[in-house]
């Protein structure tokens, strides 16, 4: 199992006509813990954004593997492989600790899975921005160019 999960800033002051980045906190759910479980604050559109674009890229490497940072600090990263069965496995790892973290086994789910979970995050985290009226143009723009790109991965 895997959530994207996220908790923004107060925003109630980000509305209106001056509109900031969104600041809030970003992590992945998992059945064994959450990652990073320090919850560190962020980017959460921009993190989203740039997971959904390793994801597209991932398929393209040749060793079809790719390193995805969870947060602007690149403390906490995910290393994405795909084995030839479009299997996908998401290992969680530290800066500091260069192996994988023991309490929080991989996880295995096919790719087109991994695509549809992002793709159901990135429009919800979408939506919330819209009905809220907060973000700026170029953070909600990503969002949505590389929901739509995935969109079009898992239809």
């Amino acid at each position: 199992m895997l959530e994207v999960q996220w908790i923004l800033a107060d925003t109630e002051w980000l509305a209106g006509p001056k509109k900031y980045a969104v600041e809030g906190i970003f992590y992945l759910h998992t059945e064994a813990g959450d990652f990073p479980c320090t919850r560190w604050k962020t980017l959460p559109a921009i993190i989203l954004s740039d997971m959904i674009n390793s994801v597209l890229q991932l398929v393209q490497q040749k060793d079809k593997k790719i390193i995805v940072p969870l947060g602007l600090s690149n403390h906490y990263y995910c290393l994405l492989q795909v084995q030839e069965n479009n299997i996908c496995n998401i290992n969680f790892l530290r800066r500091y600790i260069p192996e994988p973290l023991d309490i929080l086994p991989p996880i295995i789910l096919s790719y087109s899975d991994l695509c549809h979970i992002l793709y159901m995050a990135g429009e919800t985290m979408l939506q919330e921005y819209h009905a809220k009226k907060i973000g700026v143009a170029t953070e909600t723009y990503a969002l949505a160019t590389n929901v739509q790109k995935i969109r079009e991965k898992i239809t």
